[in-house]
């Protein structure tokens, strides 16, 4: 009887793929019902002048890719590159988020972190590297392009504490939704590292 670490390389990266196929996916919905919430909230209980149709259409364009990430994971012999390049599509997706709605005065930016992490879970240290070195320079157009809003003026303190207020709320909960995301998959991976060894 063989151990699971005799498997071939070819062998354990089906055995990877198949393992985190369904936690990408999971995840991904997660972050389309969370933009959704993110979207109306800003729009409706908050009353930002977010450009809400355009939001929508990102939403829509994550779920259908979504879609064909899980139809097409287990259909194709290249499952592994087929998840790094969703992971550099949704750094873009986000990017463009942030860019409708602030730019980087946006507090939820501290979810780039999340992208990095999640590349170095699956892939190790080569692709986190190059996932934050495609994080920063997205983050780092977003100084020239992005849509202002109110919380852009709020951040000097001549310009009223209200929207400092919002703007810190919208840190700590990007902060505590980064922090809730990585605490989950970092113990699954050691759960999942202590069923192997078992």
């Amino acid at each position: 009887m063989t151990s699971p670490i005799s498997l071939s390389p070819r062998r354990q990266d089906e055995q990877d793929w198949q393992a985190w196929l369904p936690w990408i996916v999971r995840l991904r919905w997660a972050a389309v019902l969370g933009q959704l919430l993110t979207v109306a909230a800003a729009r409706f209980a908050f009353e930002l002048p977010v450009p809400t149709a355009a939001l929508l259409g990102v939403v829509a364009f994550t779920g259908a890719s979504n879609l064909l990430l899980g139809w097409l994971g287990a259909r194709t012999a290249f499952a592994n590159a087929l998840v790094a390049l969703v992971l550099g599509l949704d750094v873009l997706l986000f990017t463009l988020l942030l860019a409708l709605t602030g730019g980087p005065a946006n507090p939820f930016s501290v979810l780039y972190l999340v992208h990095v992490a999640l590349a170095a879970l699956v892939f190790g240290l080569g692709w986190s590297v190059a996932l934050a070195g495609l994080c920063a320079a997205a983050y780092a157009t977003l100084f020239w392009w992005h849509v202002p809003i109110a919380w852009d003026h709020g951040a000097h303190p001549h310009h009223g504490g209200g929207a400092i207020g919002l703007h810190l709320q919208g840190m700590w909960a990007a902060t505590a939704l980064a922090a809730g995301i990585l605490g989950y998959f970092v113990s699954r991976t050691a759960a999942a590292l202590r069923a192997l060894e078992a």
